[in-house]
């Protein structure tokens, strides 16, 4: 299978549970995307550098990153699920409820990571 995760506020929300998520998937052989979006005022390059570093810092293991850039946050579940569709990734992880709603209408399984207004504890 191939599992896609967004990384703002989904990876970066709760990093040790998607962290062990990517492992768990990474062992068991299957294929992780990171699929993200930005507003395209940022520059796409240096984005991409800064969330690989902090996912790795997190432990999160992936095969790929894909940026998707955007002018209006209403394009982002258009954008992701083009890039879900052209990767063949079948199941996907995102914490706004508009992609994953769009995702399951065109029959991608997307699973809504609800933000939480306090992150989930760390182990120290």
């Amino acid at each position: 299978m191939i599992i896609g995760f967004d990384y703002f506020h989904t990876i970066n929300e709760f990093p040790e549970l998607m962290s062990g998520l990517s492992l768990l998937f990474h062992n068991q052989g299957h294929k992780i995307i990171v699929v993200s979006g930005i507003a395209n005022i940022h520059d796409e390059e240096e984005y991409g550098y800064k969330i690989c570093k902090e996912m790795d810092a997190f432990g999160f293991h992936f095969d790929k990153l894909r940026i998707v850039m955007f002018a209006s946050p209403i394009e982002v579940p258009v954008l992701k699920l083009a890039v879900a569709q052209k990767e063949g990734i079948n199941v996907f992880f995102d914490d706004r409820k508009d992609v994953v709603d769009h995702f399951n209408a065109f029959g991608v399984q997307a699973i809504w990571v609800k933000r939480s207004l306090t992150r989930l504890p760390t182990k120290k």
